[in-house]
């Protein structure tokens, strides 16, 4: 869990566009990786289960394609997405 501790983020060509996910600690553990959205200032996103559907399955393949060797669940904002 350790590698996961400083999160990750994804950007499109504008840069407001940019999400980071913050690692949630006290929810995640070595079978589960639980992340918080947030836009580029670090304000927090709306839950990811009220994000448009086609924007959700976009950012799903994005995080899968990112965490391809990893065996255990992940969740964006509480929402599982593998």
């Amino acid at each position: 869990m350790e590698k996961y501790k400083g999160g990750f983020w994804i950007s499109f060509d504008n840069p407001w566009e940019t999400i980071e996910f913050l690692l949630d600690e006290p929810k995640s553990n070595d079978k589960e990786l639980c992340f918080l959205t947030y836009d580029a200032n670090l304000y927090g996103l709306p839950n990811f289960h009220t994000w448009d559907k086609e924007y959700q399955e976009k950012i799903k393949g994005m995080v899968l394609a990112r965490f391809k060797d990893y065996d255990g669940s992940i969740y964006l904002d509480g929402i599982k997405i593998k």
